[in-house]
């Protein structure tokens, strides 16, 4: 079992050299800062690692590792009506798609539901294999109709799918083969001195 106090390793025993983490925003949010403590991890162990964003750089919360490369693509926009969201998907994924395969990757990790979606699509046919990971609690948090088919059509397509408790995992396996699914609780970089807290009268 991983320690709490690190980030959890993708496999000791997986070859890797090269991992790209995708997450639509790196601004202030739990999911963001799990992602930003990964990569850190990763890059102080020597990896080439790459985190991409959907959004642009400039709503940047937290700081990377000088040796992360940090890659923004101010995909995020509205669209007005079903026809300019489906052009404007096709456009993300080919940018997705683009910008994946230039870095070149042993492995994607892939953070929160919509965001997952769209990886998982964008890179059908490349061969390049992708880890998705639920952020919440699945059952308690509706993404919408066509989101939840999405996810159900595309995430068997995944190397592994991650979720964050063991009570998740009934819920995963409904989507995956049980051998890809892995309960994996945040990381916890730094705890504090038992020493430093007052005893409770």
């Amino acid at each position: 079992m991983p320690s709490a106090q690190q980030p959890h390793d993708l496999s000791p025993s997986l070859p890797l050299k090269r991992i790209l983490l995708t997450i639509s925003t790196l601004s202030a949010g739990g999911a963001e800062r799990v992602a930003s403590e990964l990569v850190n991890h990763w890059a102080a162990r020597g990896w080439t690692v790459g985190l991409l964003t959907l959004t642009d750089k400039d709503s940047d919360h937290y700081s990377l590792d000088p040796r992360v490369e940090r890659i923004g693509l101010d995909l995020i926009w509205e669209s007005n009506n079903p026809w300019h969201g489906f052009l404007s998907n096709l456009r993300r994924s080919r940018m997705i798609r683009q910008v994946t395969k230039t870095f070149s990757p042993d492995v994607v990790v892939s953070f929160i539901e919509q965001t997952n979606v769209r990886v998982l699509a964008a890179l059908v046919g490349t061969g390049i294999p992708v880890i998705v990971s639920e952020r919440v609690d699945p059952r308690m948090v509706s993404i919408g109709p066509a989101w939840e088919w999405a996810r159900r059509i595309l995430y068997p397509l995944s190397a592994a799918l991650v979720v964050q408790t063991r009570a998740v995992t009934e819920w995963a396996e409904k989507l995956v083969p049980s051998h890809k699914v892995r309960a994996i609780p945040n990381c916890i970089s730094h705890l504090p001195d038992p020493s430093s807290f007052s005893e409770r009268a």
